[in-house]
């Protein structure tokens, strides 16, 4: 999400997840839902579905739960307004609050 919050918010902890790659493009496929210029919100639940296991990135495009998802995917960032960018900032605190570690706020560095 590296428009939501600029590069603080692209490089945060709480913005990263791996994705297999091996000779497939699951970043590309689960991550932002065939369009790099969105993303997709339920991209950890998606990440760790049993039927994806092993799958080409053609399987899974196939999968009911994927078409719906690519559907309703969210605007691409240039579509957004400022508010709704506000809005995706705010959803990734409310959704994954700073964690204080060692005495201190980890700010995603």
């Amino acid at each position: 999400m590296r428009r939501a919050g600029g590069r603080e918010l692209e490089l945060d902890e709480r913005n990263l997840i791996t994705l297999c790659e091996a000779g497939e493009n699951h970043h590309f496929v689960v991550g932002h839902l065939g369009d790099w210029r969105s993303y997709n919100p339920e991209v950890r639940g998606d990440a760790a579905r049993a039927e994806c296991r092993g799958k080409r990135s053609a399987e899974i495009e196939g999968m009911a739960w994927w078409r719906e998802r690519r559907a309703g995917r969210p605007k691409h960032w240039g579509a957004m307004t400022g508010a709704e960018i506000e809005g995706v900032r705010e959803g990734v605190e409310r959704g994954y609050p700073r964690s204080v570690e060692n005495g201190f706020v980890n700010r995603g560095s």
